[in-house]
């Protein structure tokens, strides 16, 4: 499966302005591959590092698809993060 979405983040560690990039979704469940690639080249390498970081912590593909309807995802409204 390969899925592209807004990710909307309004607070964060690296920047204090609202962000707003376009993820891509590179899922095998076959071969358990899941990829996020940021596809703004404007995004700072640690906010790169911190947002594919988080996603792959705290999201599931199973949430994407039920977050996607309209392609959008709000950081800020996700559960918080899984506690290790």
């Amino acid at each position: 499966m390969l899925t592209i979405f807004n990710l909307n983040i309004h607070k964060t560690p690296y920047s204090p302005e609202n962000i707003s990039t376009r993820i891509m979704l590179v899922y095998d469940k076959r071969e358990n591959i899941k990829e996020f690639r940021i596809l703004n080249s404007g995004i700072k390498e640690e906010m790169d590092g911190w947002i594919k970081s988080w996603l792959e912590e705290n999201i599931e593909v199973d949430e994407i698809f039920e977050g996607l309807n309209s392609n959008d995802i709000d950081i800020d409204v996700l559960p918080k993060p899984r506690e290790a």
